[in-house]
């Protein structure tokens, strides 16, 4: 549920798989809140829906990537390797970064 989502975005994950169409809460609010909770985690849209206005919406509140439904088996693994890679090395920076002040 969007509800669990946002609970659950808390800094541990490399990314966020997003449908749009959810039981409680719309894909774009679930977004939103992870944007206005200051989370950085990287959101990929996945949908059914061909909604050019969800897309750019979705696009414009931060969204990596808007995927349509059937998404393809490739691109996807492609696109969840990169971001595996970027959320390490976000993760050795923030590490360093916090080593760095601890230090002064």
């Amino acid at each position: 549920t969007g509800a669990a989502a946002i609970a659950a975005c808390n800094g541990t994950y490399c990314c966020v798989l997003l449908d749009l169409v959810l039981p409680d809460i719309h894909g774009i609010k679930v977004l939103e809140s992870l944007r206005t909770s200051n989370s950085d985690v990287p959101v990929v849209i996945l949908s059914g829906e061909n909604n050019v206005r969800s897309a750019v919406r979705a696009l414009k509140l931060g969204a990596i990537d808007y995927l349509p439904k059937p998404v393809n088996r490739e691109s996807m693994v492609s696109l969840l390797n990169t971001l595996y890679k970027l959320g390490g090395a976000r993760n050795s920076y923030t590490r360093l970064k916090e080593a760095i002040l601890r230090e002064t």
